[in-house]
């Protein structure tokens, strides 16, 4: 290959008249064959780093992959408990919907339970002596009277 080169300087030897120290070049083949070794090892590091790269974004892609299928069961988990919370919802908005309706159908029956009792009570105090008994009163008393009388004919004739 290459030689090393003294660095002092001597004469030459008084035999050859021309002969310098020399260092012997590279052939063409040796420079070509470093070249090669220098470009494989480049593309070897290339090749590591490629790898390398394409560990890191394998990585990142697999953590991205996690990630939405942790998003997606926690959201999948969110939907199903609103959804049960819905349906508890819709239970008892069912339950007060249906309150409210037998609630609405006795209704009438118990104001005409209700009239009926102020009625009876109104009747035992006009079969009183009206003595002492306010004049207001009295008027009160025919008012609802009538209101229940009024009532009992509309309810035989519907």
């Amino acid at each position: 290959m290459t030689k090393l080169m003294d660095t002092s300087f001597t004469s030459p030897p008084p035999s050859s008249s021309s002969s310098l120290s020399t260092i012997a070049a590279p052939t063409a083949e040796e420079v070509l064959l470093s070249t090669v070794e220098a470009s494989e090892a480049v593309n070897d590091v290339i090749i590591l780093k490629n790898e390398e790269i394409a560990m890191e974004k394998l990585c990142v892609s697999n953590l991205r992959i996690g990630i939405v299928e942790r998003i997606s069961e926690e959201f999948i988990e969110v939907l199903e408990e609103t959804q049960f919370a819905m349906k508890m919802k819709v239970r008892e908005m069912r339950r007060k919907v249906a309150s409210f309706e037998k609630e609405m159908t006795t209704l009438p029956e118990n104001i005409a339970s209700m009239l009926n009792s102020v009625d009876s009570q109104l009747q035992m105090l006009w079969s009183m002596e009206w003595k002492g008994i306010d004049p207001l009163f009295q008027e009160e008393y025919r008012f609802w009277h009538k209101c229940i009388s009024h009532r009992d004919h509309t309810s035989r004739r519907g």
